[in-house]
Parts: structure tokens; C-alpha cells; sequence
């Protein structure tokens, strides 16, 4: 049975790049516990926001943090947890590239994308036997029918 809840909250990934300490590109990922708000109060939150200023990002950190209520994944310089805070929130949210990863990971999770988290969470399989032709096999070229029989011609544009 479907339950209707006021406040419904989820754990979704969240994935952003960065730079390591020796200057190497590095992808960060967490789990960001977010509440789910329907379409039109996501869109209140954003229209609200952008009347109260003009800077987009400014926007972007304020929606992250009214839709975030814990996270998973983020420690201290020791590797301890930190744990959900607003100033550590917001402390996180001053990183450039998050408030966006936290708005993308947000809209797929209210498409509800399994394919997209479990791709996130998983890493890509090794290619398996049909990857590769077999031995002696020239390729074909692929055709594609018509649906009445006939050849259609081919059109460019310019």
C-alpha cells in the first residue's frame, strides 16, 4: 500500500568533482538523506529564492539546504564522521561544485531513476563474450526495413 506522508524523506547518491591534495581530479561521493517536496513547492522554493537575489548560486546553496536532512559519507581531516550540522552543511554547500551536484542528484532522485542511482553505486562490468566479434567474422552493415517494402532515399541537409 502507497502511503501519503507529509514529509517523506530518501537516501539518494551524491556525486561531485574535486581536487586531491597532490592535484589530482578526484570524483567525491555521499548519501544525502533529502526530503521530497512535490513539483510546486520545489518550484516555490526556487522562484522565492530567486526574488530574494540575483546571484544563482546564492539560490542553489539555499534550495540544497532546505531540502537536505542528514548525510552519510563525510568525515574530518582524521576520517571521523561529521556529523549533519548547519554549519557543516553550509560549511559544505561553500564548495563550488557541490550545491549543483546536490540539485542534479536531487532532480533525478524526484524522477525516481533507479537506473541512474544503481549506476552510482555500482561499478561498470567487465565486457562479457558478445563484446566481441567472433573469430573470422566480418561485419555486416546494419539495414533497417522500410515498413512498406521499398527502399527510402536518403536526404541531406545542408
Amino acid at each position: 500500500m502507497f502511503k501519503l506522508v507529509k514529509d517523506t524523506t530518501s537516501w539518494w547518491p551524491v556525486a561531485w568533482n574535486g581536487v586531491a591534495e597532490d592535484g589530482s581530479l578526484v570524483e567525491n561521493r555521499i548519501e544525502v538523506q533529502f526530503v521530497l517536496v512535490g513539483r510546486s513547492e520545489f518550484k516555490k522554493m526556487f522562484l522565492a529564492q530567486a526574488a530574494e537575489d540575483e546571484d544563482g548560486d546564492d539560490r542553489d546553496r539555499a534550495v540544497a539546504a532546505r531540502i537536505m536532512r542528514n548525510w552519510r559519507g563525510i568525515g574530518d581531516e582524521d576520517g571521523k564522521p561529521l556529523p549533519f550540522t548547519p554549519e557543516f552543511r553550509d560549511q559544505w554547500l561553500d564548495i563550488p561544485t557541490v550545491p549543483a551536484a546536490v540539485l542534479a542528484a536531487y532532480a533525478r532522485l524526484l524522477m525516481a531513476a533507479p537506473e541512474v542511482r544503481e549506476k552510482n553505486l555500482n561499478p561498470s562490468p567487465a565486457p562479457g563474450p558478445a563484446a566481441a566479434p567472433a573469430a573470422g567474422a566480418t561485419p555486416q552493415p546494419s539495414r533497417k526495413a522500410s515498413g512498406n517494402g521499398e527502399r527510402r532515399k536518403k536526404t541531406s541537409r545542408g
